[in-house]
């Protein structure tokens, strides 16, 4: 019992509870905290709500009736009530949630583009359980909200009152009410209050221009609109097959190799037990190519000292805030609002914890070296780029799958990736540039590195390769500090272990990663940019 409990197993242990007590509550805290899912899923809204505007022109009645079926199909039979229901369903959870602390907090700004848009929605719905004048005395609701709040934006304010007038009965005109429109409202937002505008000034020839221009907008929405649901739609179709391919692979291989069995001569190839293993050589398990030369405390001492104390609380939550703070103080409170050194802030704190942590590491397995054949061997081989192309496609079916299950679960709530909410929010090249590299190339090879080159092959000594798999894949989701993101990244996590596993080369897993990154900020990306 002595001998068990050595002064490094205390202080791993305690060190462990530091990590646990730290890091576990910041990520129940997160149980407070709202998704970006809303945001996306409004931002999407939107952008239907343009691509509802197609006309195509110059076709044949059997053409336009064709172009309806599929703008139905693609669209909706109604986009205007299926966008109303979205943002009330938003609006009901902001209320709810009005008192939480969240850093992904909707602002003020926001909130009231909510209800301006809300209520153009609410008085141009055709819904046949609603009369027309319900339908206008909710939509003067919402813009009312946005005249009573104290600390509005001005402009927003104005265009509240526009609308109200447009609306009213009789029509009230107000002054620059057209610039207020174009300046303030986006998208087919703005399309429908200006075609309102020039319907009471009675002017047919502004309108024939507003449709004119709505389309060359139309047009581009429905390639962003393709972007997001098309392309996805037709990797996860790949992801199937891939499925279905390497599943038919697998039965035709087991039916021309069968395993042996305890009956019939099979049973007669085993006739000697193996030899003995020296207690020298270092263990490896039956399902494993890797052979594992360090101990289980290792294992802890990387995971838990290295990535989790040094990578995530020492540097990342304390070391990088007082450098910040100490620069700040030097050239003003300003110059960290702005979006290029936020996103130059995301590049300097995860290359920094990466810097730390692979220092902690080269320390930690020096006596081992040389390592075995075959540990964090990075090649790029065509069969492993290829394992990592099919895995890309195989997890689009299966994340996707798992992700709308979970957002039945958290309901959304749960958090989300902070980064995902500033590379929606933020289209500036530069900041976009600092997004991409740390997604699409610094966190495929750390993380890759991490959690399957070291943690996943150390694992194979304890645990068969599919368990292997498994547990680093979970300890990959937990370490995002995301509660409601823990199992669809939970899936992808064991994705990448299994690729890795099939090529036994980090260039599998790390472009499958930086595949995936690139497909979510480039989605983001289209989402974000402005109707």
């Amino acid at each position: 019992m002595n001998a068990f409990f050595t002064l490094q197993r205390i202080f791993l242990g305690l060190m462990t509870a530091l990590v646990v007590i730290v890091l576990g509550n910041e990520l129940f805290s997160t149980l407070q905290e709202s998704q970006i899912q809303d945001r996306l899923e409004l931002q999407q809204t939107r952008i239907v709500l343009q691509a509802s505007a197609w006309q195509p022109g110059g076709s044949s009645p059997e053409q336009e009736e064709l172009s309806q079926r599929l703008r139905s199909s693609v669209l909706g039979e109604n986009p205007v009530g299926d966008a109303l229901e979205k943002y009330q369903t938003i609006t009901a959870a902001l209320q709810t949630n009005a008192d939480a602390v969240d850093p992904l907090q909707w602002s003020q700004t926001e909130i009231d583009r909510l209800h301006l848009e809300q209520g153009l929605l609410e008085a141009l719905n055709s819904s046949a359980n609603q009369s027309l004048a319900v339908g206008l005395e909710k939509a003067q609701q919402q813009w009312q909200e946005v005249l009573q709040n104290p600390d509005g934006n001005p402009d927003q304010q104005q265009t509240s009152l526009i609308l109200q007038g447009l609306w009213q009965n009789p029509p009230r005109l107000l002054p620059d009410a057209q610039e207020t429109l174009t300046n303030e409202l986006e998208g087919w937002f703005r399309y429908r209050s200006l075609e309102r505008l020039y319907d009471i000034q009675q002017r047919p020839e502004a309108i024939v221009e507003l449709r004119d221009k709505e389309q060359m907008t139309v047009q581009r929405v429905l390639k962003q609109l393709f972007i997001l649901t098309g392309l996805p739609l037709i990797g996860m179709g790949l992801g199937v097959i891939t499925f279905i391919g390497l599943l038919v692979r697998g039965l035709v291989q087991r039916w021309q190799n069968p395993r042996p069995d305890s009956s019939g001569s099979a049973a007669t190839i085993a006739v000697m037990p193996p030899p003995p293993v020296p207690m020298t050589t270092p263990p490896m398990t039956i399902d494993s190519p890797w052979t594992v030369p360090w101990n289980a405390e290792t294992i802890w001492q990387g995971v838990v000292l290295g990535f989790f104390l040094i990578g995530q609380i020492v540097v990342v939550r304390s070391l990088i805030p007082i450098l910040a703070l100490s620069f700040r103080s030097v050239v003003g409170i300003s110059v960290f609002q702005t979006v290029k050194v936020q996103a130059l802030l995301v590049v300097i704190v995860y290359g920094g914890m990466s810097i730390a942590v692979l220092t902690f590491f080269y320390f930690l397995l020096r006596p081992f070296w040389p390592l075995p054949s075959g540990w964090f061997r990075i090649r790029l081989e065509p069969k492993a780029i290829g394992w990592g192309i099919l895995g890309y496609f195989m997890a689009l079916p299966l994340v996707t799958l798992v992700s709308f299950l979970n957002q039945q679960l958290w309901d959304g709530q749960g958090g989300s990736n902070p980064m995902l909410f500033l590379a929606l929010r933020n289209q500036d090249w530069f900041a976009l540039g600092c997004f991409f590299f740390t997604a699409a190339v610094l966190a495929p090879l750390f993380e890759e590195w991490l959690f399957r080159g070291f943690l996943m092959v150390s694992l194979t000594r304890y645990l068969p390769q599919f368990g292997a798999i498994l547990l680093s894949g979970l300890i990959f989701a937990v370490a995002h500090l995301s509660l409601s993101e823990i199992l669809p990244l939970w899936t992808l996590g064991s994705i990448l272990g299994y690729v890795y596993g099939r090529s036994q080369n980090l260039v599998s897993a790390i472009v499958l990663h930086s595949l995936w990154n690139s497909g979510t900020l480039i989605g983001l990306t289209v989402l974000g940019s402005h109707l």
